[in-house]
C-alpha cells in the first residue's frame, strides 16, 4: 500500500533568505472588487441622503449637501482606486506558458541547475502568488543528489547551505517529513556558521535513503 506523505514548513528560525513581494493578480482582484462595490454602496447611499432631503423638503440643506458630497466622494475615490486595482490585476495576471516557465525555473534550481539570483530575477509578485498556493515538490532523492555531491566535492558547502536556506524560507516549494528533517538541521548548521564534516554529510545522506 502506498502511503501519503505529509508536506509541511516549520519555520521557526530568523531569516537569513528575505525578499518582499507584492500583490498579485489574484489578490488585486479581491481588492478591487470589494473596493468597487464599496464605493458603489456609498454612492448610493450619497444620492438617497440627498433624494430624500429633497422629498421630504428638509430644514438643512447645508448638512444635506455636505453628507453628500462627503459619502459621494469617498464611495467615487473608492470607485476609482478599484478599478485601478482591477485593471493592475488584469495587466500582469500571467498566461498558461509563462507559468509553465517559471515552473521550470523552479525545477532547474532546486537541481542546482540555474542560482539563486537567475531564479530571483524571474520571479516576479504574479508568480510568487501563484506558488505560494501551488508550490513545487522536492523530492528526497533530489536532495539526496545534491548531498552526495557534496559529498564527491563537486559542490561546495556554502552553496549546499545557500540552495537550502532560498529553499527553507521563499515559500515556492513543499517537501516531505524527511526532507524537511534534514533541511532544518541544515539550516541551523548554516545559522550557527559551522562547518559540515564528512560525517554529517553521510549522516544527512543515510536519512535520505
Amino acid at each position: 500500500m502506498i502511503m501519503e506523505e505529509k508536506y509541511f514548513k516549520d519555520v521557526s528560525e530568523e531569516e537569513t533568505y528575505s525578499k518582499i513581494y507584492d500583490e498579485g493578480p489574484k489578490n488585486l482582484w479581491k481588492q478591487g472588487r470589494g473596493t468597487f462595490i464599496t464605493g458603489f454602496i456609498c454612492v448610493l447611499i450619497a444620492v438617497g441622503i440627498l433624494a430624500g432631503h429633497i422629498y421630504f423638503d428638509g430644514d438643512e440643506p447645508v448638512a444635506a449637501i455636505f453628507l453628500t458630497v462627503l459619502v459621494g466622494g469617498f464611495g467615487l475615490a473608492c470607485i476609482f482606486n478599484g478599478i485601478k486595482k482591477i485593471k493592475k490585476a488584469s495587466d500582469i495576471e500571467k498566461s498558461d506558458s509563462e507559468i509553465y516557465k517559471a515552473y521550470d525555473k523552479l525545477n532547474q534550481f532546486k537541481t542546482m541547475k540555474i542560482t539563486e539570483e537567475e531564479l530571483d530575477s524571474y520571479i516576479d509578485d504574479s508568480f510568487a502568488e501563484y506558488f505560494y498556493e501551488n508550490p513545487v515538490t522536492i523530492d528526497k532523492s533530489e536532495v539526496r543528489s545534491i548531498l552526495l555531491n557534496v559529498k564527491d566535492k563537486t559542490l561546495t558547502d556554502i552553496n549546499l547551505f545557500k540552495w537550502v536556506d532560498y529553499i527553507w524560507f521563499c515559500e515556492f516549494y513543499i517537501f516531505s517529513e524527511e526532507v524537511n528533517s534534514v533541511l532544518k538541521e541544515l539550516e541551523e548548521i548554516y545559522q550557527s556558521q559551522q562547518d559540515l564534516d564528512e560525517k554529517e554529510i553521510e549522516y544527512f545522506i543515510n536519512k535520505l535513503q
